[in-house]
């Protein structure tokens, strides 16, 4: 007899909605963690960048970032990118701007 369940209901490998399931249900532990790691990062996220006021969290992410990118460029190798002959660098102190 041939395949009774419907050709709209399989997916790409010929999984039925039902089989879908009972695999999500086989890995629910592993489903679980990640779905919470997920909604954990989605909360942090949420309470860091919309909130009203700055808050701990936000200013210790903040300086997590800026550290991680002074790193990456110091330990950046030179021939990475190649000079820009465009950029200058331009140092004003206080003595030029009196004269």
């Amino acid at each position: 007899m041939a395949n009774s369940t419907p050709k709209w209901s399989q997916g790409r490998s010929g999984f039925g909605v039902y089989e879908l399931l009972l695999s999500w249900w086989q890995h629910r532990v592993s489903f679980l963690i990640s779905l919470g790691i997920t909604l954990s990062a989605l909360a942090l996220y949420y309470f860091t960048f919309f909130g009203e006021s700055p808050t701990p969290i936000f200013n210790f992410l903040q300086r997590f970032e800026y550290s991680s990118l002074d790193t990456r460029f110091r330990y950046r190798s030179p021939n990475t990118t190649p000079v820009d002959p465009r950029i200058v660098i331009v140092d004003i102190d206080q003595r030029s701007q009196e004269v």
